[in-house]
């Protein structure tokens, strides 16, 4: 018979199809268990002689964040959650750790006792989904490298209660390998193209070889992450490519011997690989029960649906995040223009505060030159040549030389010219060598 699932707070969660007598309870926890999924749904039933327990849960959405650039991107986000991310396991470990989580109990002699594969446009639909929401996170786009998924049910033994049992636990699980770049599909740049054409007209060069260089570049700017960027950019990954193709090439294999083409499995590639479930199924019952929990279990995770409902508050709750970080960073980005606004503000007020306190200071030397002609010859002076930053030396024909006050140390040579040096004297030998002489400051 159909069972409706409702929350200890009168939440729907979903409907399905147990046998007569059977519980019917749902749980909502509201929390964020992975950075775009806002809470965990639950329905659980159990047998009227609790011999018989399951459960489907909602979608479990994992991160395996590999580059260190885009997870320092997500740190600075104010309303980064730090669960959901871990490294990235087989769908027979992440079964099974659910599993145990869920029930509590050791689990052995693991079986796996049905799978499908999935053409379905709904599982590369939900794939789609997810990779657009984390892009919007990180507010960079992503190409796909590779994806999978599929149903897997297996079977495990344990104990409970002291009596022999039985955990029949399943998912419909996921994975997609994602890799981030700023420079994703372009062609390699003209001018560097151009460039190349030149130098193979100049050295006369008219070799294949070079061609396909370009054409190996190219084919790698297209395939370049932000994780190649951090090694080596492009000179570094197609050394890296040219030293693996090496390798993987038989001993003796000359450049031109043509190459054995081997069946290789694809290795997954990308700065983020998501995975995880789209639902969770699990059955915990006595050994001797375990046929008539096969049947219901059967029907309760062919009937079981969450309702439309929790798809819709997820959506809001991950709009409101993302309005969220986007309030923040609009926030961040208007305190910041009005601190620049601020310090423009006094940078005209010290401006004027400076042409201020000259316009006075002059004042203040004119009326001093007209009493005391002497006197304000030499203050004159002083400020005139602390103004512009000189100093005032006599050279050996009694001329006054002006040279930058940067200068610690001040020679004319022979002919008459004069130079300024920062930093330590050269010792005398050297001075000897360039007929030096050090000139003194003129005393004020």
């Amino acid at each position: 018979m159909k069972k409706i699932y409702y929350s200890k707070e009168g939440i729907l969660i979903g409907t399905a199809d147990v046998p007569e007598g059977y519980s019917a309870e749902g749980e909502l926890r509201s929390h964020w268990q992975s950075e775009m999924q806002p809470f965990s749904a639950v329905m659980q039933s159990s047998s009227p002689d609790g011999t018989i327990a399951m459960c489907i849960t909602n979608k479990d959405v994992r991160y395996d964040l590999r580059n260190p650039l885009l997870r320092g991107i997500g740190l600075l986000v104010a309303e980064h959650t730090e669960e959901g991310y871990e490294k990235f396991t087989s769908w027979q470990d992440y079964l099974q750790n659910w599993a145990v989580r869920r029930t509590g109990l050791e689990l052995y002699n693991a079986e796996e006792i049905s799978h499908s594969g999935s053409d379905e446009p709904a599982p590369s639909a939900f794939l789609t989904n997810e990779k657009n929401r984390y892009d919007r996170f990180l507010e960079i786009s992503s190409t796909p490298v590779s994806a999978d998924w599929g149903s897997r049910l297996c079977r495990f033994d344990c104990t409970a209660g002291g009596l022999p049992a039985v955990v029949l636990a399943g998912m419909d699980y996921f994975t997609a390998d994602l890799a981030y770049s700023f420079l994703g599909g372009i062609e390699m740049p003209e001018s560097i193209s151009n460039a190349i054409e030149t130098a193979k007209e100049r050295l006369g060069i008219d070799s294949a070889s070079i061609s396909e260089t370009v054409s190996t570049a190219k084919e790698t700017l297209k395939e370049m992450t932000l994780s190649d960027y951090m090694h080596g950019g492009l000179i570094g990954k197609m050394r890296r490519d040219k030293k693996n193709r090496q390798a993987s090439e038989p001993a003796g294999t000359t450049v031109s011997a043509p190459k054995q083409e081997t069946a290789k499995k694809p290795e997954k590639r990308g700065d983020l690989t998501v995975f995880g479930a789209r639902r969770r199924y699990l059955c915990l019952c006595l050994k001797e029960k375990e046929q008539e929990a096969r049947d219901a279990f059967a029907d309760f995770i062919r009937s079981g649906v969450f309702d439309s409902s929790l798809d819709q508050r997820e959506a809001m709750e991950v709009d409101q995040k993302m309005e969220r970080i986007r309030s923040q960073a609009a926030m961040n980005q208007s305190i910041a223009l009005q601190k620049q606004a601020q310090l423009q503000q006094m940078q005209r007020k010290t401006s004027q505060m400076i042409a201020d306190n000259a316009r006075h200071a002059s004042d203040g030397l004119m009326d001093s030159w007209k009493r005391k002609m002497d006197s304000e010859s030499r203050i004159s002076r002083g400020f005139s040549e602390a103004i512009r930053g000189v100093d005032t030396y006599q050279n050996s024909y009694g001329q006054d030389v002006e040279v930058s006050t940067a200068a610690d140390h001040v020679y004319e040579n022979r002919y008459g010219d004069v130079f300024g040096v920062s930093g330590s004297a050269p010792d005398q030998e050297t001075l000897n060598e360039l007929n030096w002489q050090e000139l003194n400051k003129k005393q004020q």
